[in-house]
């Protein structure tokens, strides 16, 4: 969150400063596209990884090791060309890490824990926007250090994870029945296989949708600041770094008590389905306000219900997916 956030879009800017906009667009295009392909192909290897060594601990540490090269990439990348390619490493090696890492949730955890799981496994992602306010204060301008300080903490946050593994044994894969009434939100009655499919197609168009605008919230936040197209008066004396350390840290700590009540509701109330629909909801209407957004209150606002909704969101829909494919062979793959 860091690196997309504040550290590419201001490395651009300093490569790029007449045409920002367009190069960070071709480079969020083309990252996305990778990412795609990469995960779904990390997946796959995940699954044999997990049927040849047992669990996904190696694959987890090979990444785990690309990763940071990556982000010595990034710090040495002087050109467009150089920042293209930086990128594209990265987001292989990320998802080399990321993919098995998701599929842990449905490896080990019994479904009527997901929620809440997978709260805290969603809690990660605004903590890490939480760093953003160190980069800026360690780092106010564009500097390859602030490259290799998130590279050496990334690297730093598997190292409990690769060091201990006490994740205990992987879930066996269960009958037909098993899996369709725990993929169901209903107590009465088992979806058919094909019913299945469509459930998960609907979570994945879902997921796909919300992600996209998040994607671009993420990318373009910084540049948007920076062009201020609202009164910022009493931001005066503040970078546009300073500024959007100020916005995230608030909006983080929400996030990560949203991610953490989202998941143990719909433990609790055993239907992910309608929780799920209503943050998808609030989400959308914190992507209106920031787009109708003519002050800095509003965009504060906006863009603080589009945080705690996507963070809420992710929440649940990491336990549904893990759900609905739990005792899969293809878990990791899906």
């Amino acid at each position: 969150m860091p690196l997309f956030i504040l550290l590419l879009p201001r490395h651009v800017e300093a490569l790029a400063p007449e045409n920002t906009a367009v190069v960070l667009s071709w480079l969020l295009l083309t990252g996305g596209l990778f990412a795609g392909f990469a995960n779904v192909a990390a997946g796959a290897i995940g699954d044999r990884w997990l049927d040849r060594f047992g669990s996904r601990r190696g694959l987890i540490a090979i990444g785990t090791v690309l990763l940071a090269c990556a982000y010595m990439a990034f710090a040495f990348a002087d050109t467009i060309s150089s920042l293209f390619a930086a990128l594209i490493f990265f987001q292989i090696t990320l998802n080399c890490c990321f993919s098995p890492l998701v599929a842990l949730l449905a490896d080990h955890f019994p479904d009527a824990v997901k929620g809440r799981l997978g709260g805290l496994m969603t809690a990660a992602l605004p903590s890490s926007v939480l760093l953003v306010l160190p980069l800026a204060w360690l780092f106010p301008q564009d500097d390859p250090l602030g490259f290799l300080f998130v590279g050496a903490l990334v690297t730093l946050c598997f190292v409990p994870l690769l060091w201990t593994w006490k994740l205990g044994p992987v879930i066996v894969q269960r009958t037909a029945h098993d899996t369709q009434r725990g993929a169901c939100d209903e107590a009465d009655g088992s979806p058919s296989q094909p019913q299945l499919m469509v459930d998960f197609s609907l979570v994945w168009i879902s997921r796909l949708l919300v992600q996209a605008g998040a994607a671009l919230v993420m990318g373009y936040v910084y540049l948007y600041i920076a062009s201020m197209p609202f009164d910022a008066s009493h931001w005066r004396g503040a970078g546009a770094s300073e500024i959007l350390a100020g916005l995230l840290v608030p909006t983080a700590l929400l996030s990560i008590l949203a991610t953490l009540c989202a998941g143990t509701i719909s433990d609790r109330m055993k239907n992910r389905r309608t929780p799920l629909s209503i943050f998808a909801v609030l989400f959308g209407v914190g992507m209106g306000s920031l787009a109708m957004a003519s002050n800095l209150v509003w965009f504060v606002l906006g863009y603080g219900l589009m945080q705690c909704a996507l963070a809420a969101y992710q929440s649940v829909d990491a336990a549904l997916i893990a759900q609905l494919v739990s005792g899969s062979r293809r878990r990791g793959l899906l």
